[in-house]
């Protein structure tokens, strides 16, 4: 306490000395004790507190009354049993009411709080009449400044707590301060509506022997929570006010109550919630901050959950939960896009949804529903009362409020309640958020699930191409080697012109068979993958070809399996110089987007349908087998590569690129 305060204790004078020596210990104040009731109204003017023990001669019909008619402003404490306690004393304006059964330390500790706002505003021997208002009003000034000083005090703290318990703790406190009692507790909302303590008084607790209740899920309490409004309950208006005393009890929106006793008057506002509900709405913003925050780290979490679902439906499974148990929406559901049947079909719904729809819920099609709408506009949606809403799938259904979120062209998320105007900004954003994520999770699954299935169908392909394989190695090699071990034996025989042609037929087919086979090695998915000098590979494919000349215009290096890279370019350099000629001019070099090129200087392509070369089969050779082409585009197929041709500056111009730069 800053200053020193003058306080007059009107009580028996054995019981006012035990109260003048316990406000002497703990209070640093002037403590006088008067048992006459008149002679107390006439030193009123020296005092800064009043003490009245309510077992004072007069004190129930004469002092309070008299009080206040001396000095409308002059703080008050009531130190009484309960049953001593007029109906009349609120009106009266008492500032604090201790029971005895508190003791003289918790009556310390209100006087105490007393003096810390009132004397601040109150100059000594100050009085206060009809004569006097503008020292009223400077009093009341000043006291409602020191207040309002403590409140902002109190905003700091709570502004500093990082937990939902801390918050609470610190609230206790304040409240003490604040409103001037000491029994005060903070009650949370459980999920099955109840209300049990998060924090409480050590006096509260003292009061209660330990044993601190939960207040009912459809009694007073949760009465005045679902109004909003803060009130006080009366003793014995309901059974769950233990011990049987006037409470007041705050509204803390979405989270639960604030419980004080016994009530408090101040005397510097018209009503006495007034202060209560501001302390109540510094508290729930407190309170709303540390669940958002909690709720933020929560849904990074579930990114990381979101991120390694393999299927877009895995991804709705761990949004539902997700909505459920980190946004508390328990009636929620994930529907997606079906393209072949053009409706939205739930994929993931909450246990709580079928509980309400009673069954699963129906698939939107176009124009028939506010899912739909949503979808097709791509902007969230809050409907307050669906049933004010068009167009309403199911005039008859329970759900009231209703928030739609839509996740690009996937789908949407939506979640719904009985209440009506049942969501808040705050889990309107968070349900953005939420949805911003999965969105992109429903994006990777669908591009994650393509690639499986195309790396299924390519497995697939392979297969065939080993047992293609094998029948070119086994079943066709056999005979054919039978066929020229036999034409052999013929020509030691006999002379004849057209032995000739039954060879260059076996080369023929021979040629093919090692084309077919490579074609079919080609074809399966590469293997390790090595940094490869492009330049001095094609120089080693180049050596062994004929005539002609190879230029390497810096073509650098590329990521490739070296074995699939030399069958590209033996393919590509033999085109080349079987279409240019022996005395070819091969050019190799880079592209701007990490690929590279090979030109030639011959004629140019001999089709005007580039694509059409790397058919199987295609040739403009007779002796070609039309299979070396189609052997380029399967090894870069099998490096995620493009392969492409086109007329180059002089000829023929062949690029290979990655499919993604």
């Amino acid at each position: 306490m800053d200053g020193t305060g003058r306080v007059l204790v009107v009580a028996r004078e054995d019981k006012g000395e035990r109260i003048q020596a316990a406000l002497t210990g703990r209070c640093d104040a002037e403590v006088t004790v008067e048992s006459d009731v008149d002679t107390a109204i006439d030193r009123l003017s020296g005092a800064d507190c009043v003490v009245a023990a309510a077992d004072c001669d007069g004190t129930r019909e004469t002092l309070l009354q008299r009080v206040r008619d001396r000095d409308a402003s002059l703080p008050v404490v009531l130190f009484a049993e309960r049953e001593q306690v007029v109906d009349g004393s609120v009106d009266t304006g008492i500032t604090s009411y201790v029971e005895r059964a508190d003791g003289y330390n918790a009556l310390a500790e209100a006087v105490e709080r007393v003096l810390d706002v009132g004397t601040a505003g109150r100059s000594p021997g100050s009085t206060t009449d009809a004569t006097t208002s503008t020292t009223d009003a400077t009093t009341s000034t000043t006291d409602n400044n020191q207040l309002a000083s403590v409140l902002e005090e109190a905003t700091a703290e709570l502004i500093k707590a990082e937990t939902v318990e801390g918050v609470c703790e610190v609230a206790v406190e304040a409240a003490e301060r604040v409103l001037g009692l000491p029994s005060i507790g903070i009650h949370l909302r459980a999920d099955d509506g109840s209300f049990p303590p998060e924090t409480v008084s050590e006096i509260t607790r003292e009061r209660l022997d330990g044993d601190v209740y939960a207040f009912e899920s459809d009694g007073v309490i949760a009465d005045i929570y679902a109004s909003g409004e803060p009130r006080r309950v009366p003793a014995g208006e309901s059974e769950e006010t233990i011990p049987q005393v006037e409470v007041l009890v705050v509204p803390l929106e979405r989270h639960g109550v604030l419980v004080a006793s016994p009530p408090m008057a101040d005397p510097h506002v018209d009503e006495p919630s007034k202060v209560a509900r501001l302390l109540g709405t510094i508290v729930e913003a407190a309170l709303d901050r540390v669940e958002r925050e909690r709720s933020l780290e929560r849904l990074h979490e579930t990114t990381r959950e979101l991120m390694a679902a393999e299927s877009e439906s895995a991804v709705a499974e761990v949004t539902v939960d997700a909505a459920r148990d980190v946004l508390g929406l328990e009636q929620n559901a994930v529907h997606l896009y079906d393209a072949e049947e053009e409706v939205l079909a739930p994929v993931a719904v909450s246990e709580a949804t079928r509980a309400v729809l009673g069954g699963e819920p129906p698939r939107f099609e176009r124009g028939d529903s506010l899912a739909w709408e949503v979808y097709e506009e791509g902007d969230p949606a809050v409907f307050k009362d669906v049933h004010d809403a068009e167009p309403l799938q199911n005039p008859d259904t329970e759900i009231r409020s209703e928030l739609i979120v839509p996740l690009g062209s996937r789908g949407v998320f939506l979640a719904g309640t009985t209440t009506v105007a049942d969501f808040d900004d705050s889990t309107v954003a968070l349900a953005k958020l939420l949805a911003s994520n999965v969105e992109r999770a429903l994006e990777r699954a669908a591009r994650e699930g393509a690639l499986r299935r195309r790396e299924r169908e390519l497995e697939r392909t392979n297969q065939r191409l080993e047992e293609f394989a094998s029948v070119v190695s086994h079943d066709l090699r056999t005979p054919l080697s039978v066929a020229t071990g036999n034409l052999e034996l013929v020509a030691e025989e006999c002379d004849s012109d057209h032995l000739a042609a039954i060879e260059r037929a076996h080369d023929r087919m021979d040629e093919l068979i090692d084309d077919l086979l490579t074609l079919a090695r080609e074809g399966r998915s590469v293997g390790d993958l090595t940094t490869v000098d492009l330049g001095a590979l094609a120089q080693s494919v180049w050596e062994p070809l004929s005539g002609g000349r190879l230029v390497l215009e810096d073509p650098g290096t590329v990521e490739a399996d070296e074995g699939r890279l030399r069958a590209l370019l033996e393919n590509l350099l033999v085109n080349a110089v079987e279409h240019a000629g022996p005395d070819a001019t091969v050019r190799i070099g880079r592209t701007d987007d990490g690929g590279f090129y090979l030109e030639d200087d011959g004629p140019g392509l001999p089709t005007d349908d580039p694509d059409r070369l790397f058919e199987y089969g295609y040739t403009d050779s007779e002796e070609g087998t039309g299979l070396g082409l189609a052997i380029v585009r399967r090894v870069a197929e099998a490096h995620d590569w493009t392969v492409s041709a086109a007329e180059g500056d002089a000829g023929a111009r062949f690029e290979v690129r990655p499919e993604d730069p």
